[in-house]
């Protein structure tokens, strides 16, 4: 038996400022970090989904509302955490992007043996859920271009790169500064890549090189590493 359902938290006006956060971002970690959807009709958070993930998510909320209320600061710990979650959603929506765009076979041996698609796929890419994105919306959410899942994949890189300033990472698993850059590289050589192919916002194909080529050599740079 499902056990999804929805519950409503009351909150106070600072308490919910941090829960949302700035243009929602942090109600879009809870969703993602606890696989809810948290809606925000005014009072408080609402949040759907499983019981369990419920549970969790609520215990977050509250945590975060008694720091708003105490007049609590955000810690730098607690910024590496945002700004790590920021750079894995990135990183999930830079690869799911690139597997999902459909690209029309070039290989003369293959390309006449495969179907074509019903419909014209060109530029799609995968829906986006943020923490706008209501009950009603979820359920009829069509993929967006590709171009709209840079948008938001540029954004959270730059989130990332505000958070994840002065965080020291206590393991490899975790993405610092250097990883951010490296992942602007790939997100721009990607771009670069298609600019005079499929795209409608990102095409000059010659500031895309560029960025790639800077933020590789920043990604260098800052890690510390070499090719």
């Amino acid at each position: 038996m499902s056990s999804a359902g929805q519950e409503f938290v009351p909150l106070s006006e600072a308490a919910l400022w941090a829960v949302s956060g700035p243009n929602s971002r942090h109600a879009a970690l809870i969703e993602d970090g606890f696989h809810v959807l948290v809606e925000t009709p005014g009072g408080g958070v609402s949040l759907s989904g499983q019981a369990k993930d419920r549970v969790a998510a609520k215990r977050a909320v509250q945590a975060l509302a008694r720091r708003a209320d105490a007049g609590t600061e955000v810690t730098e710990a607690q910024k590496g955490y945002l700004g790590q979650c920021y750079a894995f959603r990135a990183l999930f929506y830079l690869e799911v992007t690139q597997i999902m765009e459909w690209k029309k076979p070039t290989d003369p041996v293959i390309a006449p043996k495969l179907n074509q698609p019903l419909n014209d796929l060109t530029n799609l890419g995968v829906p986006i859920v943020t923490e706008k994105t209501t009950s009603d919306v979820a359920s009829n959410n069509p993929r967006v271009t590709v171009d709209e899942d840079f948008d938001l994949i540029l954004s959270d890189l730059a989130e990332a790169e505000k958070y994840l300033a002065d965080f020291n990472r206590t393991d490899k698993i975790q993405p610092n500064l250097g990883v951010v850059y490296g992942l602007y590289a790939r997100a721009y050589l990607f771009l670069a890549s298609r600019a005079k192919k499929t795209a409608a916002k990102y095409t000059d194909e010659a500031d895309l090189w560029n960025k790639a080529y800077q933020y590789a050599q920043k990604a260098i740079e800052t890690s510390g590493c070499t090719p």
